[in-house]
């Protein structure tokens, strides 16, 4: 799983690089069979219409957040994640995946950035979740 260009490649990232409507980077993945295997153990086995367990939702959206943006500082905490499905990806499925920094602000000497994440189908480029995830920003 490669980043793009936009992706920081060495150094830790500060709070100072994002720019609010900024794109972070984009990312394509796979569902592929170790990730099946895995999601499997926690949650039991795809739907049987072939679609990926609603519960791995929330984790799909990290994984792409935390793929993205790498060179996190230590001691971030990602404090909020809200997650909307307009359709769930079908086990064995590749994804794009897109982050922007949406917000981002200083607040009681607290480092805050909202992103907001979507995963694409890449043959259609049809949504198919999207979520923001606010992040407490180490210094």
């Amino acid at each position: 799983m490669g980043n793009s260009a936009q992706a920081q490649t060495s150094g830790i990232r500060s709070f100072d690089t994002f720019v609010e409507d900024e794109c972070c980077g984009k990312i394509s993945f796979s569902l592929d069979e170790e990730f099946d295997d895995r999601t499997t153990r926690i949650f039991g086995a795809a739907r049987t219409d072939g679609s990926v367990h609603m519960s791995i939702v929330p984790l799909l959206l990290m994984r792409a957040f935390t793929t993205i943006v790498d060179n996190r500082p230590p001691g971030n905490l990602h404090v909020g994640q809200t997650c909307e499905l307009h359709q769930l990806p079908r086990a064995g499925s590749t994804l794009d995946a897109e982050v922007f920094c949406r917000y981002k602000e200083i607040k009681r000497n607290r480092l805050i950035i909202r992103f907001e994440v979507f995963l694409s189908e890449p043959s259609t480029g049809r949504r198919l979740l999207s979520g923001l995830t606010t992040i407490f920003w180490a210094k």
